[in-house]
């Protein structure tokens, strides 16, 4: 079931959080070591950057556990302006030594809907870009173990770093 405590009670001897963010935040500035994440199977619908080193993301089940948020590179953001295709991430690295294991991430934007609409279409986007994953500045050695990528245009932006894919699937256009 769905974890409905509060953030960080101790449950059979874990800290638990609601969200993956929230197990982000707790990890400790100057944490010693790697940290392991794990997150059970459930629709996570954050957009996280992952901005400490030795991180682990270890899901339930690949298809079981996803990551998903529905940015595009022409939508405006909370804070005004628009994501642009670098700000249209669901999951963003820029640490190094980043590991994720056993889960989904997506970018839900509606691509087709958004692409069947006719040019003159007050409504239709035109920065249609959405990124699922986005490894910049620091971001060095990420590996990624039996992960799924889902988006359209722009799914994988490794624009940082070196990273390594093992079993893993990129789905887009």
């Amino acid at each position: 079931g769905k974890f409905t405590g509060k953030d960080g009670a101790i449950v059979n001897g874990v800290p638990t959080y609601r969200t993956i963010g929230a197990g982000l935040e707790a990890v400790p500035q100057n944490g010693i070591g790697r940290t392991t994440i794990f997150v059970k199977n459930g629709r996570y619908h954050e957009k996280l950057t992952v901005e400490r080193p030795f991180i682990t993301l270890r899901g339930e089940s690949r298809d079981g556990t996803m990551l998903t948020f529905e940015a595009a590179a022409g939508q405006p953001t909370p804070h005004g302006g628009t994501w642009g295709t670098r700000g249209s991430y669901t999951l963003r690295i820029i640490a190094p030594d980043f590991r994720a294991e056993n889960l989904t991430i997506e970018n839900a934007f509606d691509y087709a809907t958004n692409a069947a609409k006719p040019d003159s279409e007050a409504t239709k986007l035109r920065g249609s870009q959405g990124v699922a994953l986005m490894l910049d500045m620091d971001s060095d050695r990420a590996v990624f173990e039996n992960v799924k990528l889902l988006g359209n245009q722009d799914t994988l932006f490794p624009n940082a770093g070196r990273s390594y894919f093992h079993k893993c699937e990129v789905w887009g256009n």
